[in-house]
């Protein structure tokens, strides 16, 4: 009954269609929305400064002035 398209597998739309929930948006899908999130929150760790800097430059012209 649910498998509207009769293709053997029920897809996110036809399974919200089949339960009858009229207040979630049947183009909406969970595992888009949830990796969306992880690559906002990716981007944003990724746009933060590096929090050893300083740490990082001193322990590179250590390095550098040995060769």
């Amino acid at each position: 009954m649910a498998d509207v398209d009769k293709d053997g597998a029920i897809s996110y739309k036809e399974f919200i269609n089949a339960l009858q929930i009229h207040d979630l948006d049947p183009a909406y899908n969970p595992v888009m929305e949830a990796r969306e999130r992880g690559l906002k929150r990716l981007h944003d760790r990724v746009q933060q400064p590096f929090k050893f800097q300083k740490e990082y430059d001193a322990f590179y012209a250590k390095v550098k002035r040995r060769q």
